[in-house]
């Protein structure tokens, strides 16, 4: 990629750039937009970037599915807790005014 925006900026014909690595001329200039004034090294470490970007967030989505599973559980054991008491004290309450 590098070396392509390197040929587009020395002169050479994007219709020329395009043929040689098997692109279109919008994909050519899309990589002129991101790649301009990039040494190789730099567009190594930009994907390197991209890539541990991808993952964390993978990891962000995945926690906060994890999360969001916990507190359904959570509300459905407070449900679950509130549905016995109000049985519970209904029952004893019961139990009391007969006896």
């Amino acid at each position: 990629m590098v070396k392509a925006v390197r040929q587009l900026d020395s002169g050479v014909s994007s219709e020329l750039v395009a043929r040689e690595y098997g692109v279109s001329r919008t994909t050519l200039y899309n990589w002129k937009s991101i790649y301009s004034g990039m040494d190789a090294s730099q567009v190594k470490r930009l994907k390197e970037l991209k890539e541990e970007n991808r993952k964390l967030k993978q990891m962000y989505s995945d926690l906060a599915l994890d999360n969001q599973i916990l507190r359904d559980a959570y509300r459905e054991r407070l449900s679950i807790i509130d549905t016995h008491t109000i049985v519970s004290n209904t029952y004893n309450s019961i139990s009391y005014d007969s006896g």
